[in-house]
């Protein structure tokens, strides 16, 4: 049964395959069968002589050409690339804490250099003469509006109360005066009717047809009374006043607020701000100490490194 070689290398077979075409015209004691490709080929002992492609080589010849003999057996392919490269991390992010405003002071600091941070959690706690002046401006408008409310709901009630007095007043008249018309009504009608058949002198009919004019001249005057509409004008204007007392009451904490969130803070019922961090990582430095104060907005307070 012949015995079958593996070279050691793809690119070692494909040189001996040039090579061997060179040494077909030797003689072989031993066979040895060497193939170009792969696949099939490396089965079974009888298969393999029938390769129309197949070369003889002696044993010498395969030593020279650095031909290692092994044993047929089925395995996986350690198959691998070796390259170079390079390496690289993300840089480091790196945040300044600064003051917010002018003039603030230090009045607590929460951490330590080194300590570890995540993002939203309190650093430092100031006190910030511009925005305690704000935060006094936004409490007396707060204050103001709500006075200017109470006495605009304190009108209101007395305009309410003030028209529906009216109403009635000119409801009840309403009701007398279509009363006399209906009644004035009826006279006229029997006056007419009394006038035309000449039963009735027609001077009798026309005097009931101005009593009936003149009372439904009082319907229209009972519903148009001007008390009635003076107390409704004054109704709408204090409910109007409402409205812009509890418009200002909203209005009185909005600056206030809107500063702070453009500041990217936050601060207590007593006007201090704290200041947190707006990313996790650690405290690279802490320049700032407690009761110092800062002149401009913008000076480092301390860093944070998200390494």
């Amino acid at each position: 049964m012949p015995i079958f070689y593996r070279s050691q290398s793809l690119n070692t077979i494909r040189c001996v395959s040039g090579t061997l075409l060179s040494l077909m015209i030797l003689a072989s004691p031993a066979t040895i069968l060497a193939h170009a490709g792969h696949g099939d080929e490396f089965k079974g002992g009888s298969d393999a002589t029938q390769a129309n492609s197949s070369i003889q080589v002696d044993a010498q010849t395969a030593q020279q050409l650095g031909i290692k003999v092994e044993p047929v057996k089925r395995q996986q392919l350690a198959i691998g690339i070796k390259t170079t490269g390079q390496i690289e991390t993300l840089p480091n992010q790196k945040v300044e804490i600064t003051t917010p405003t002018s003039g603030d002071k230090v009045v607590e600091l929460l951490v330590q250099p080194g300590s570890v941070v995540t993002k939203g959690q309190p650093l430092a706690v100031l006190t910030s003469p511009d925005l305690v002046e704000l935060r006094v401006n936004s409490q007396e408008k707060l204050a103001q509006g709500q006075a200017d409310l109470q006495q605009a709901q304190a009108d209101l009630k007395l305009a309410q109360q003030n028209y529906d007095r009216y109403q009635q007043i000119a409801a009840s008249e309403i009701a007398q005066a279509q009363s006399r018309v209906a009644f004035a009504q009826e006279k006229y009608n029997k006056d007419k009717q009394l006038a035309d058949v000449g039963a009735l002198p027609r001077r009798t009919a026309l005097e009931s047809q101005t009593q009936l004019a003149e009372a439904r001249f009082e319907v229209t005057k009972a519903s148009s009374r001007r008390d009635v509409i003076a107390a409704e004008a004054q109704l709408k204007r204090s409910e109007s006043a409402v409205a812009v007392a509890k418009s200002r009451i909203t209005l009185s904490n909005s600056t206030y607020q809107t500063r702070l969130q453009q500041l990217g803070t936050r601060a207590d019922a007593k006007g201090l701000v704290t200041v947190t961090s707006p990313i996790s990582g650690r405290v690279a430095d802490r320049e700032a100490t407690p009761g110092q104060s800062f002149k401009d907005p913008g000076e480092k307070l301390m860093s944070i490194v998200n390494d």
